[in-house]
């Protein structure tokens, strides 16, 4: 199926990777509650917005949870032809084994790479947005807060464009 959002519809050749990319979500769920694939494409709607419609930036935001939620490895991303900045900015974005949430966060933030903060930063946007589902979902299955993430997730949000605004 081939989702085409008309703020993006400028891609040419890189739609169809866009779209093989998203489809590697297929039949994941987020937050218990929807298709994982509709995260990726919220930021990539955030980021247009922006004004950032980069089509390595796009790919980037397509694939950058991936690694972790999907049956996906680098090496199957490198076999679809995916750039090198954008498999570096994926790995980059990437949680590591054993890596706490800020640990993680941290890495990002002071990496310097301008495709992964520009994903972190609408990642977070997204994260920082709570439906009442999630909220119950925090409450029960990660025993937290939801209104505390969604707080983190808005701090941590600014604290990427203090980052990001010289690259830009």
């Amino acid at each position: 199926m081939i989702w085409v959002s008309d703020s993006i519809n400028n891609l040419g050749g890189y739609l169809m990777q866009l779209n093989t990319a998203l489809d590697l979500y297929t039949g994941v769920t987020r937050r218990d509650r929807e298709d994982y694939i509709n995260h990726p494409k919220r930021m990539i709607e955030y980021a247009t917005g922006l004004g950032w419609d980069n089509p390595s930036l796009l790919l980037t935001i397509a694939l950058h949870d991936v690694l972790e939620v999907a049956d996906v490895s680098l090496q199957m991303l490198d076999e679809m032809q995916v750039d090198f900045d954008v498999l570096e900015a994926v790995e980059l974005l990437t949680c590591k084994i054993g890596e706490t949430s800020e640990q993680h966060f941290r890495r990002v933030l002071f990496s310097n790479n301008k495709l992964a903060l520009q994903t972190k930063y609408v990642d977070c946007l997204d994260n920082a947005v709570m439906e009442e589902v999630d909220k119950l979902w925090y409450r029960e299955v990660l025993k937290k807060s939801a209104k505390m993430e969604s707080e983190k997730y808005k701090v941590r949000s600014e604290q990427v464009m203090q980052l990001l605004t010289p690259l830009l």
